[in-house]
């Protein structure tokens, strides 16, 4: 697994389990390390290992218990930490040591592009879904087929985490749906959207078709 600098990947020496990362083993481990992030800068990566569900960090100093799952920003100064809650929800932590609450199962977490604001995707049951961002506000709930992995829905933010696109497939039509700031923009989507730069311009970007003609969608985020 190679990203920057760092490359990691899992190995068995004399029958037992390590990791490997850039040429020092860690270990040994009853089974494979998962979640790894390999990070942009040289040694600053991280895993958790299954067995105790510990979150271990190489070269930003941050460990932490009991987590099913993490994310971390562009600029690594923030990593959201997902622990089990009662009643089948998640609690999210922000560096191990800034609780910001329970939520229904939290599904994707994304980050701002360098940045340190963040907004979720829950599962709110009977295949509603909702958005919730660092600054509390909270949009849906949406109604999502996830049941083709090939088109799982997918979150982007814009610099700053004021604006933000999601698409999906939506339960019972089959329809591609793209909100951008919540508001629904097109019919004729393809299925792709992007965060994109143009000089000291930003946009999010997407494919539509319309007389079997492909267009190029952009909009610009002020």
């Amino acid at each position: 697994m190679v990203k920057g600098e760092n490359y990691g990947l899992n190995v068995v020496q004399n029958q037992d389990i390590y990791y490997l990362a850039n040429n020092e083993l860690y270990g040994p481990y009853r089974n494979v390390v998962s979640s790894i992030d390999m990070g942009e800068d040289y040694n600053k990566f991280n895993y958790i290992v299954q067995e105790t569900r510990n979150l271990h960090f190489k070269g930003d100093g941050i460990f932490s218990r009991n987590v099913e799952r993490f994310y971390v920003s562009d600029t690594r100064r923030s990593v959201a930490v997902i622990k089990n809650a009662q009643g089948g929800r998640d609690s999210l932590f922000i560096n191990d040591k800034y609780f910001k609450g329970v939520y229904n199962r939290i599904v994707d977490l994304r980050f701002a592009p360098e940045g340190e604001e963040w907004m979720i995707l829950t599962d709110d049951g009977a295949g509603k879904y909702s958005l919730h961002t660092s600054d509390k506000r909270v949009f849906g709930p949406y109604m999502m087929d996830f049941s083709d992995a090939k088109n799982q829905p997918r979150l982007i933010l814009g610099r700053g985490g004021e604006n933000w696109a999601l698409y999906y497939i939506e339960t019972g039509t089959g329809n591609f749906k793209l909100l951008l700031n919540n508001k629904e923009l097109s019919d004729n989507f393809l299925g792709s959207v992007a965060f994109t730069k143009d000089g000291k311009q930003e946009y999010f970007s997407w494919f539509s078709l319309e007389d079997k003609t492909v267009y190029l969608n952009k909009l610009l985020l002020e």
